[in-house]
């Protein structure tokens, strides 16, 4: 999102933000990024639509599961965390992102309770079954979108207005939902992955009012032009104060590039954030002894090629929209189909339709053999597996740069992530389908390889601390924020 539009949200704050008021809280926090999208691309009614069915789904659930709420048994540490993170793996379900974290925390003997904001779709229900099988005990966030109507103007077309207000709705439940079961649990520690949004934002503010202190941790790509992520100082929040913009207690970041953008960028004073690294990829540094062929065997994938794995992202609604995701399926599998050396291999992004539909069209149309992998697939098993990635704004880029991989950027529709690796001359960029090719052939190139490893090594110093040692990192942050709070 460009810098233009960011500035004007947070001058839209400075006006608006007493306009939102609930419990004594602003809640224009929880929105300011979803009028921005709303201004830069307005929904349409088919978007309208599933919103609708989103929240009567999350109402119903809601009014089945309060009951966990009455419990007042306390919990030295609420994580807050994702759905779309769970994974099934050996058996068994865990946070793909989350679970080293989660493995010290049982190490520190606390007493860990899960908590995951619905997902804005179906898939609530389902998810449901799995919250047993979790070695924590976990619960999904009660939201009744349908107790707290009051619509307010925004200025934008009615169906932005609609999405608006209903996310509004949505930011009041969450706050009462969060500030009754604190209360109940006392706990003496809030984690959370994303901070941001209207079902996660409550619960910084829900805690700070409790006094309960909260450690943020880094989700995912911080870039300039990251619409979380920008604030001006004059909307930072200072002591008691629950109108302004409120800060987490630490905020656990990748590394020295991100600090230095949530400073600059984000108003975020320095000593509220943590240069940790990233826990979830500890286990790209551990040495594997799994073979190679053993892997390819795994998911059925053909022997005797270069592999290009994609870590595909349709469920992108900005890339729905513009219909950037034909556009790159497209492109993609038209030039692959003359790579003969090379096998594609499609990583679906654990938040997409699973039944890859478009891919397999894509597949048909040109009669190109692909392998097609699942959310609960280890991704870190392919990067030891794979010769290149191609991505569009996925993490799985910063993680194959982790890995000794080169990274080939999707730009065929103009892309807002292209500095994460292009400031760092580690940019594969793809402007035209053609340059697919000229890339692959690049990249097998000697010279390239040396080239690329030095410019590796800078970027592993600037966003990546403490490799293989990041859990052990944030897990000393967390005991800080314990010990004080005794």
């Amino acid at each position: 999102m460009d810098e233009r539009l960011l500035t004007e949200m947070e001058n839209e704050g400075i006006k608006r933000k007493r306009d939102f008021i609930f419990q004594n809280v602003s809640l224009w926090w929880s929105l300011r990024t979803a009028y921005a999208e709303e201004k830069d691309h307005p929904s349409g009614f088919l978007h309208m639509t599933e919103r609708f069915f989103s929240l009567f789904i999350k109402y119903i659930y809601s009014k089945k599961n309060m009951d966990f709420l009455m419990n007042d048994e306390h919990r030295d540490l609420i994580f807050i965390g994702s759905m779309k993170a769970i994974i099934r793996k050996n058996g068994e379900y865990e946070d793909n992102v989350a679970q080293n974290l989660l493995n010290c925390f049982a190490k520190m003997n606390l007493s860990v309770e899960m908590l995951f904001p619905p997902v804005p779709s179906n898939k609530l229900k389902k998810f449901t079954g799995v919250l047993p099988h979790l070695k924590n005990e976990a619960h999904i966030l009660p939201i009744n979108p349908y107790k707290f109507k009051e619509k307010k103007t925004f200025g934008l077309r009615f169906v932005s207005s609609y999405i608006l207000n209903t996310t509004y709705s949505e930011a009041k439940s969450a706050l009462q939902t969060y500030m009754e079961l604190f209360k109940k649990r006392k706990p003496r520690l809030i984690v959370l992955y994303n901070e941001t949004g209207a079902l996660r934002y409550p619960a910084v503010v829900a805690a700070k009012k409790l006094g309960i202190p909260v450690v943020a941790i880094q989700h995912g790509i911080i870039y300039h032009g990251h619409p979380s992520y920008f604030h001006i100082p004059d909307n930072i929040a200072q002591d008691d104060d629950y109108i302004n913009y409120v800060l987490p207690d630490k905020t656990c970041v990748y590394g020295n590039y991100e600090k230095k953008l949530l400073e600059t960028y984000g108003s975020f004073p320095s000593e509220k954030i943590v240069v940790t690294g990233a826990p979830r990829y500890d286990a790209l540094f551990k040495k594997s002894s799994e073979r190679k062929d053993d892997i390819l065997n795994k998911y059925g994938i053909p022997k005797g090629k270069k592999y290009l794995l994609w870590a595909t992202q349709t469920h992108d609604k900005s890339m729905s929209k513009s219909g950037e995701n034909l556009v790159n399926a497209d492109n993609v599998f038209s030039q692959m189909v003359s790579m003969k050396e090379w096998h594609l291999i499609i990583k679906l992004h654990p938040g997409e339709n699973q039944k890859a539909k478009l891919y397999r069209k894509m597949s048909k149309k040109y009669g190109l053999n692909i392998t097609i992998i699942g959310r609960d697939a280890d991704t870190y098993e392919l990067l030891r597996t794979v010769d290149a990635v191609l991505i569009k704004n996925s993490t799985v880029g910063m993680e194959a740069v982790f890995a000794g991989k080169p990274v080939l950027l999707l730009n065929l529709v103009k892309s807002h992530s292209l500095k994460t690796y292009t400031d760092y001359g580690l940019g594969l960029v793809i402007n035209e389908g053609k340059d697919i090719k000229n890339i692959l052939k690049e990249i097998s190139d000697e010279k390239f390889g040396k080239e690329f490893e030095k410019r590796r090594e800078h970027f592993m110093y600037e966003r990546c601390a403490n490799a293989g040692k990041a859990t052990k990192a944030v897990c000393t942050v967390i005991e800080n924020a314990l010990r004080r709070k005794k």
